[in-house]
């Protein structure tokens, strides 16, 4: 069975009209993404994983996917890698259950969407963060 979640792409001009097609199956799933002639599909075992290779293969040429995944904030951990979840990251709170979002919903925060190594900075920035507030308080 397969997914589809249209979504806007902006090439930094304009919004274009998107989609994004997931399928699962034999632990494996297919994450294609259509913008007219542009046709890009990957075959992973994570769902995240497979959106960043697309948006890798994107950013050379300008293309921007709004949805979830390609927010700076957003982030999967190591159990939420297999699910079409991520966590909504926030500098000094942990990440919580209500802090899921899916990964292939559309967002119009446009301010938020990244590159994919913005994303992972913020990521790690987070993760200090984190391990420097639990060493403050430990020290207390």
């Amino acid at each position: 069975m397969t997914t589809t979640y249209p979504v806007k792409s902006y090439n930094g001009s304009e919004y274009l009209d998107s989609f994004l097609y997931y399928s699962s199956g034999g632990g494996e799933i297919t994450l294609r993404y259509e913008l007219g002639d542009i046709k890009i599909a990957e075959v992973n075992t994570f769902p995240f994983v497979a959106l960043v290779n697309i948006r890798l293969k994107l950013e050379p040429v300008g293309v921007k996917i709004l949805c979830n995944g390609c927010r700076v904030d957003v982030y999967p951990s190591g159990a939420a890698l297999v699910s079409v979840k991520a966590y909504r990251l926030e500098m000094g709170q942990p990440a919580t259950r209500e802090s899921l979002v899916k990964i292939f919903e559309p967002t119009d925060d446009i301010d938020k969407i990244a590159t994919v190594e913005e994303q992972r900075e913020f990521w790690k920035n987070w993760l200090e963060d984190r391990r420097f507030r639990s060493t403050q308080k430990e020290a207390e």
